[in-house]
Formats: structure tokens, sequence, C-alpha cells
């Protein structure tokens, strides 16, 4: 319809978008539709414009989303009710023209439009419910609601409005986006379906935007199993309900557990540091805030660093499961003066998620990312937290359900901060607006998410300086809202931020206070249902204060780290506490180091830990990393655990270790351990022989040993010309490619050690001459030396004497 209101020309629109998802791809289709809609419910439109869709599976997803305008009392934007999805014929066949609704529409519509009749015989209402007493399956997240009104349900008689139906935004909720969403199922592959039912429109200059997804389960990951049929993670094939479980620190199965069977190390009772404290960064200016997540291959950190001074972004670095980069450090934000922190990391199967806080000068604001394994962020960033309502919007977390990925972050607007969260789809895509999830009189900030396999636990500090506790509550994903805020530490003197972990049946919180006169850690127990369990432990008991805990679950008991300052710098300490919140062995400091180590972030490996940190031991703020081993034990006996060295069955091969002839490389340190390069049991040179196995230089392959003896001496001696010549075969092992030969000659048997050297190195003939003469009754002796280059060893054997001793004789030269 066009109409001419105070001079303005309006136009109302419906726009139709038929979008699928995964591997099936369908048109999109814009539609503008001339129409008024009077105040009230009217069938939906079949004649002006078709909603209607090809099933590519058999299911669909329904999508109604509508700006809501703010201005009006009531209901705004739209309301739906007896919402069906029929199959075409059936629907043409059953349309019928309701009494007392001939005004729908007025021209240029089309007066007295059918509607779908529900009550006729076959026509029994498929697949969506009437809203009459409940909407079940229809998402409320994103501000719909259950509204008391309702549309004609009996369109022959025209007069039965009992039951009630969905509107879409209030007055009171400003000018925001309101959306619902439904998942049809039973349908058939190739049949044509059409959506019948009833809405009304307060203001036609707010069009109504529908999106009909037709593969909304598809299997993303080619695992057999899509999120609609149980795949708590339809990003990673190695997911699904049915997988087997491994030992990776992932949960394969989808049972909520983590390495949960016999096999799988999930107990660290020998805890001990794995190779030395490795440094991330390496630039000017500060680099703090570090955040871990493990991907099942390694390990991703995030981290804060003004490296460019005017800006403060947000960098990614790779590190894998032996501590080793394994990516170029890349920022995920630009240089634009903008102020960030606090980044966050998840990691959901094919993807990081990274959330962080960003000031732009006009407020701060929360980010999205997606982040792929290289460290490339993937898709448009999401910007959260900056409407009028949220803005200063700071320190978020983030977790992964399996199939989103779930933030909440403290923001204020002047007044008291309150608790605030959203849902974001695995291709980046906002899945709902930001909803207040919690607001009390007092401030609440500092949140921190655990995802339970169904509900989400969510701990925050509440209160001010001196009188602040940690709560604790579950967030529901579909409502948004905190339920069963509960106080968790009672004390009233937080001084740090809180941490939360699940177990698989149970939540634990991790805190530090002051209400036994020193900064101690402190862990408490939850239920499934938000309820405390036992008593509070006390984890840190010493002189020096500890504050800032990193818990997380190992799928037999729980690890923690903070910083503690009891040895008179603020060091990193590790404890173990069991699932029944009983401290197990005594505390392990992991750093030692002239600086201030802080800001630990604690993930478990699958049989180890990573943990990263903030760390000022250069001069100025680095991100650090270390690795934790678990049952780390020296069962051969050198001084070196399992967690340490790199074959804990000989106790010959450890760290440093001296290389031995005895078939092994000995040293964990050596870059190519266990391979035998460069070592005395490697053949460098490819010669056929080692330093152990005598190589005299095993960087030349022309020489490998020392020479044996020249064979079979022959003399002769022409008295007219008084030459003498000797002749000789080479020896039976040259020990190189090419053999030099000395001649001596004695005046006796045993006077070989002053003896004339009448040829030296004589090139690699096997004969020699000499032209002088003994005197008169007296006679000369010669013996044949081979010689080669090796450097030590290079003059072969003289022979033996009769005795089996070996021969001796002068150098030549």
């Amino acid at each position: 319809m066009h109409r001419i209101v105070r001079g303005v020309s309006v136009w109302s629109a419906l726009l139709i978008a038929m979008l699928t998802s995964g591997f099936v791809q369908a048109a999109i289709t814009n539609k503008s539709i001339d129409r008024r809609f009077p105040a009230q419910f009217c069938p939906i439109d079949n004649d002006d414009f078709i909603l209607e869709f090809v099933a590519d599976t058999s299911r669909a997803r329904l999508t109604f989303k509508v700006r809501n305008l703010g201005l009006l009392g009531g209901f705004l934007g739209h309301q739906l009710d007896n919402v069906a999805v029929v199959d075409r014929t059936t629907f043409l066949a059953n349309r019928v023209v309701t009494p007392n609704y001939s005004f729908c529409y007025q021209s240029p519509g089309h007066l007295n439009t059918k509607g779908y009749d529900f009550t006729a015989a076959g026509t029994t209402e498929a697949f969506l419910d009437l809203f009459d007493a409940d909407i079940d399956g229809w998402d409320l997240t994103n501000r719909a609601f259950f509204a008391t009104s309702s549309a004609p349900r009996n369109p022959p008689v025209g007069n039965d409005n009992t039951g009630r139906s969905i509107g879409l935004g209030k007055s009171a909720d400003g000018d925001v986006e309101v959306s619902t969403s439904v998942l049809v199922s039973g349908l058939t592959p190739g049949v044509t379906y059409v959506i019948a039912g009833w809405w009304q429109e307060f203001d036609d200059d707010r069009p109504l935007n529908i999106t009909i997804d037709t593969a909304p389960c598809a299997d993303r990951d080619a695992d057999g199993l899509s999120e609609c049929d149980g795949d708590c993670n339809d990003t990673d094939a190695k997911i699904r309900t049915g997988r087997a479980e491994t030992c990776d620190g992932r949960d394969e199965d989808c049972d909520g557990s983590i390495d949960e069977i016999a096999a799988c190390n999930t107990t660290c009772d020998v805890p001990a540091k794995q190779g030395s404290d490795q440094r991330v960064t390496n630039a000017a200016f500060l680099s703090v805030n570090p955040s871990l997540a493990w991907d099942g291959r390694g390990y991703g950190i995030v981290w804060r660093d003004n490296r460019d001074s005017g800006s403060h972004n947000i960098f990614f670095q790779r590190i894998d499961s032996n501590g080793t980069t394994i990516s170029s450090q890349l920022a995920l934000t630009v240089s634009d003066g903008n102020e960030r922190a606090w980044p966050r990391i998840v990691w959901n199967g094919t993807h990081y998620g990274v959330v962080w806080a960003e000031n732009t000068g006009a407020g701060s604001r929360i980010v999205f990312a997606r982040v792929d394994l290289n460290g490339i962020v993937v898709g448009a960033k999401v910007l959260l937290g900056d409407t009028p309502n949220t803005r200063n919007s700071i320190d978020p977390d983030i977790a992964w359900t399996g199939t989103e990925f779930d933030l909440v972050w403290s923001s204020s607007n002047g007044a008291d901060s309150s608790v605030w969260f959203a849902r974001i789809g695995p291709d980046g895509a906002r899945m709902s607006i930001d909803v207040l999830a919690y607001d009390a009189a007092a401030d609440s900030d500092r949140p921190r998410l655990a995802w339970s396999g169904s509900l989400l636990g969510v701990a925050w500090v509440e209160g001010s300086a001196g009188a602040a506790d940690v709560w604790f509550g579950r967030i529901d994903r579909l409502a948004g809202l905190v339920t069963g805020a509960i106080k968790v530490s009672n004390v009233g003197f937080i001084n740090s931020g809180p941490s939360v972990a699940w177990s698989g049946s149970e939540y634990a919180v991790s805190w530090s206070d002051s209400h036994l006169s020193n900064d101690e850690i402190f862990l408490r127990r939850l239920s499934s249902a938000g309820a405390l369990v036992g008593t509070e432990l006390r984890v840190t008991n010493n002189t020096g204060a500890s504050s800032r805990p990193s818990l997380v679950w190992t799928g037999a008991e729980y690890g923690l780290t903070w910083e503690d300052d009891r040895s008179g710098d603020t060091e990193l300490y590790y404890a173990r506490v069991s699932s029944a919140a009983v401290k197990l062995g005594s505390d392990l400091r992991l750093t030692n180091s002239a600086g201030t180590s802080r800001e630990s972030a604690l993930a478990w490996g699958g049989s180890k830990f990573g943990v990263a940190w903030r760390d000022d031991r250069p001069g100025d703020d680095e991100i650090y990393f270390l690795r934790l081993g678990c049952d780390c034990i020296d069962t051969d006996g050198d001084g070196w655990s399992n967690c340490i060295e790199c074959d804990d069955t000989q106790n010959s091969v450890r760290p440093n270790g001296t290389q031995s002839c005895d078939g092994r490389n000995n040293d964990c340190n050596d870059p190519n351990w266990p391979l035998l390069i460069n070592t005395n049991e490697g053949d460098d040179d490819l010669d056929g022989s080692s330093e152990c196995a005598g190589d005299c230089s095993d960087t030349n392959a022309a020489i490998w040993a020392q020479p044996g003896e020249a064979r079979s001496l022959t003399l002769t001696h022409v008295r007219a010309t008084g030459v003498t010549t000797l002749t000789w075969l080479i020896p039976t092992a040259p020990g190189g490619t090419s053999v030099l030969y000395d001649t001596l000659r004695a005046t006796g048997p045993t006077a070989f050690g002053t003896a004339v050297c009448v040829e030296t190195n004589d090139g690699s003939n096997t004969t020699a001459t000499d032209s002088v003469k003994p005197a008169v009754a007296n006679a000369f002796d010669y013996l044949v030396r081979a010689e080669n280059s090796c450097p030590s060893n290079g003059q072969g054997s003289l022979g033996k004497r009769s005795d089996g001793t070996d021969r001796t004789g002068r150098a030549c030269p």
C-alpha cells in the first residue's frame, strides 16, 4: 500500500529471506509488499506474497525478526498466532474467508483474504503449536514473549479468539531488534510448504523479516551426526555422541566429561615443570592479561600488547604440546588509538573464539572474533555491549557449548554495573541480542563462565570495596537470565575475581579474600542445581598474599594456579584439589625469577597443563609459558623424572647427558633426539662408520680409521746398480679411500726408532727404491707403513714381532 501521512510517503515492506545452512544453498529472495496492516490480527496474506519453500531436508528453521519502534505503548512491531507449516496442496485445498475480517486487507490489497482452515477434515495443524496454551519450541531469547491476545483459530466461525500469541517487542524495550525462531521437523524433502497463520502489525514503517533455513541441521563436520541429532560439537569431526573417548583433554563422546576412560591419566599425582620457562613476547612496552586454551594439539594464547605505543592491541600466539611456538605472533586488532584489555579465548573444534573489551573514547564495548590455527581472524568481528543501556562494557568471558559461543561481561551506564549475556553461532553470527542477565543494587562485575552440558554456570563479584562477595548463578541460554543467584563467599573481603569450573557433575568456584587477615585462595563446590555443597576449602595458608586463581577440571580433579608473594616477590604456585574439595599434596612453586610473575592462565591439555602468565623479569612485562607435567616419576633413578627427560627407562639418557657408545642418543636436550645425527653414534659423513665405531674423522667420508699393515713386503737388490727395490700389497683395511706410504730403513731389526725415512707419504703406489748400499759385512732392514689423513692416528701399523707385539718405528718425516 502507498499512503500519504502528513505529506510523507510511507511504504510497508515484507522482506522474505530464504536461507539455508550447511552444505545446501538456496536463493535469497526479497519482496516489498504494498499492503496495509490494521492494528489487529489478519490472516497471513498468501495472495499478495507467497511464504513458501521447498524442503531440502526433513527440518527447517523459521525466524521472524523486526526492529522494535520503541515509541508506542503496549505491543510494538508484530504479533504472530496460529502459525503452521502446511504442504502447498493441502493449504490450497483448505483456504477459507474468515467472517467479519473483510478489512483484511484494504485496497490495494485483497479484501476478504483467505486464511487457512485449521478445523477442516484432514487439515490438522502440521508441525507447529497454535500458541493457545504454550509456545513450545519457540525461542524467546531476543525479547519475544508469550502475549495474552489471540487470533481466531476457527476461521469459518471467526469468533474463537481463545488462547494466546507471540509478541515481538514492547515499548519498554526501546529501539532494538526483536526476533523468534522455531525448528520444524517431519518435512518431506522436495515438497513445497507454505507458512500459514495470523499476524498483526502496529506500524508498517518497520518491515517483518522472515528467514527460512531449509538445512538447519546439516552435518557440518561430516561425522554422521548433526547438532539436531546429538552432536555436541558440529564443528569437530572427532567429537559427537557415540564417539570413543581418547586422552587429549577434550570431550569426544559428548557426555560432559573429559578423558574419563581408564586409560587416561587425569590425576596429577606428582606434578613437575617440564623444561624451562619460555618467553613468548619480546617487544617494547607491556604485554599483559594472558588467556590460554587447549585445542587438542597445542595451546592458543592471547594477550593485551601495547608494542605499538599509541594503541593497546590484542595479539595471538600458538604453541605446540612440547612448548614450541608454531605460528607468528599476530595482532587481532589494528592500531587505531583504541585501548583494549582482558582478552579471553576458547576452542570450538575448528576455530578459537576470542573476546575482549575495547575503549573507543566514547565508552567501552565488547568485541568477539573467530581466529584460525594460524592466528588469522575469520569473518567479521561482532560488537556487543555498545547500546545506550550497556555503555562501559568490560571484563568479558566466553564459553563454547559445542554448538555456540556464549559470552558474559560487566556493563554500566553511570549507575551500578550489571552482568550481561549474548550468544554467537559457530559461524560468527549473532544468535541473540545483548541480554541483561543479572542486575542488583550493588556492582556486579568480573563474571566468569563454565558450561555444564545443559546450563551455564556464572560466578561474579558483587558489592563495592570492603563489602564485596562472590556470587554464583546459572544461565539458561534461551532466556539469557541468571537464575538461583546465591552468595558463595559470604565474607565481604574479596580482592580478586572468581574462576569457575564444571566437573561433570557439579561446579567449583575459586577466589581470594582477606577475611582471615591475609589474602588467601578459597574454593567452594556447588551442585548442578546451583546449591552450595560441603564447606569452604582454604587452599593457601602462608604469610604472603595469594590472589588471582585460575581453576580447571582435569577429568578427575581440579588444578589451580595463583600468584603468591610468600617468597618476598610475586611468583606462581600450583595445587591439586580433589572432586570433594580436599587439597592434595603441597603447593608447587612454578616460577623462580627476580621479577614478579602474575596473572596466570591455566589450561588442561590431557595428562599435562599449560600455564601462561605475565612476568617482568626482563625489565618490562612480557608473556611467558611453561608446561606442567603429571605423574613425574624418576623410573630409571638418574635424577630426572619422566616429565622432564625423554627416556625414563635408560639411566644413561637424560637432559644434557654425556654421549657414550651405547647405541643411544644420551642427551634429551639434543634437538635431533632420539635420532643419532651429530652424535658419536651417528655416521655423519655416511662412510659406513661412526665415531663410536672408530671413525677418526666423522666429517670426512674419505677416511674413517687408522690404516692396517702393508702386506707381503718383498725386497730385491741389484748388485750392479746398488739399487734396492721394495714392493708390497695395500692393507686389507686401508681406513680410507686413499693411502700413502712411508718406507723406513734401519741398520738392524731393533733400530727402527732411529731409522731413515727413505720415502715419506710417497703417494699411493706400492713400490719404493733405495740406492744406498750397506757397508761391507753390514745389512739393512726395511719396513713399510701405510698412512692416511686421520687427524689423530693416521700412521698405520708397522706389523708385529714374532712374539706378537707391535713393531715401533720413527715417524716420517
